[in-house]
């Protein structure tokens, strides 16, 4: 009875043992992706700000600036697929979804640990494998469903331009304070309003959430959310990654226009 006892305690020791070298793995592997993320971003500011510095050609200053960030973003791609069994890996991968083809990234969840399986980024990942993201052409997505800040149904409306731009969580402006104000300045115009309406989308499960982001702004622009939070299900259906992203959907209710930043679309407006 006595050496059951010492095996049946041995067995249990060895068990809390391996869980143990298991879950500090899974911290170095988490940490090590952390570390070697932030090299690589530092790494690109600082090419970013030496280009800025030392090329006056202003062409020449741009070609190595998109050189630079498509380096970048190869380079981040590599990292996050060799870091896909960590949390911030599995989690770049979600942001940088559109930098792979379907396949690529079928593979890479079919190669993933279980722990990752159990993530909201890979989830998310296999949401978007599931479905077509929108293109140019189409109606708006049927089966999604935008709220205001009352918590009530939107609908684009008919007949007119509707811009949505999808504004991320709203932790910060991204738009720019001088942006912001050109946008709120055509969203109080009444010309503009029998001819377009602007909609901002952020990621949120919570209504109370976006009022508070509407009531810091408190501005004339419509605030919207399908409350599904960061993994949103616009964000997924719109294949929204960048912010601000501005979809145009025309009179007709086709999506017209896929940009990034909001400059054009206030200076088409102020012009017409």
């Amino acid at each position: 009875m006595k050496t059951k006892l010492i095996m049946v305690f041995l067995v249990y020791v060895i068990i809390l043992n391996h869980l143990h070298a298991t879950a500090q793995n899974h911290k170095n592997l988490d940490r090590d992706y952390v570390k070697k993320d932030s090299i690589l971003w530092n790494e690109y500011e600082k090419r970013m700000d030496s280009i800025v510095r030392n090329i006056a050609d202003r062409q020449k200053r741009k070609v190595d600036l998109i050189a630079n960030l498509d380096e970048t973003n190869r380079k981040n791609k590599e990292l996050a697929i060799s870091f896909k069994n960590s949390i911030g890996g599995i989690e770049r991968i979600f942001m940088t979804r559109a930098q792979f083809s379907k396949t690529e990234l079928k593979n890479v969840l079919e190669s993933t640990s279980l722990r990752v399986r159990k993530t909201s980024a890979f989830k998310a990942i296999q949401d978007h494998l599931k479905i077509d993201q929108i293109k140019i052409g189409d109606l708006w997505p049927e089966h999604l469903m935008i709220v205001d800040t009352a918590n009530l149904p939107i609908r684009l409306q008919k007949n007119i331009t509707n811009i949505i731009i999808y504004n991320g969580s709203g932790m910060s402006d991204c738009m720019g304070e001088s942006n912001r104000s050109e946008l709120n300045k055509l969203a109080k115009d009444a010309q503009f309003s029998s001819r377009a309406k602007i909609y901002l989308f952020y990621n949120t499960e919570n209504i109370n959430t976006l009022k508070n982001i509407n009531a810091k702004f408190n501005d004339h622009l419509a605030y919207t959310s399908d409350l599904t939070g960061d993994y949103s299900k616009f964000k997924i259906a719109m294949g929204s990654q960048a912010i601000p992203t501005v979809y145009i959907f025309n009179s007709d209710g086709k999506l017209e226009a896929i940009q990034l930043g909001v400059e054009d679309i206030i200076t088409k407006w102020q012009n017409k």
